[in-house]
């Protein structure tokens, strides 16, 4: 099921940002890999709904388990306050 296996992808997403002391408002992007091109319409709804502030794209490409629909490579940064480099924020 797309939609669940999306949503499990936010709930381990957010425990390995969580984990780094981050969370989804850290998130820069995702490239979203789908298995079937015909889930597009149906991706780009869940992704928008789930991380609503985030930039994506959606790649048809083939993911790392048969059994797998979706795979999403996500890219966060945390702002660490270091006054050394506070002109460059």
């Amino acid at each position: 099921d797309l939609l669940k296996q999306t949503e499990r992808i936010k709930v381990n997403i957010e425990a390995l940002l969580n984990s780094g002391g981050a969370t989804v408002d850290d998130l820069q992007m995702l490239i979203v890999y789908l298995r079937d091109s015909s889930n597009y319409y149906l991706t780009k709804q869940t992704v928008e709904r789930l991380f609503p502030m985030t930039p994506y794209i959606i790649l048809n490409a083939s993911v790392c388990r048969t059994g797998w629909l979706i795979e999403i490579e996500a890219v966060a940064t945390k702002k660490k306050i270091n006054l050394e480099y506070s002109n460059y924020f």
